[in-house]
């Protein structure tokens, strides 16, 4: 029974960590075009390149985080059953 329990809250942290990430990567684009339209308003470009190619790099290295989580989830979800 123990092993069962440990297993579950296993699962459901990995779930967590999953939906955490994916709240704060969406928190961040949000930020980041809400930047980019007040900096539209007041008459300045958007975002430097230098900001642009940053905000890549970090989309870039949540989407190769993604499959990461996946398999975490699966290797889980398969001991849990």
């Amino acid at each position: 029974l123990r092993a069962v329990f440990d297993q579950i809250i296993e699962l459901q942290n990995a779930q967590d960590a999953m939906y955490r990430a994916a709240l704060e990567e969406l928190q961040l684009r949000l930020q980041f075009e809400e930047r980019k339209k007040q900096r539209e308003l007041e008459g300045k470009w958007g975002v430097t390149a230098s900001e642009d190619e940053e905000e890549n790099k970090r989309i870039k290295e949540f989407q190769d985080s993604i499959p990461k989580m996946c398999s975490q989830l699966r290797i889980l979800t398969h001991f849990y059953q």
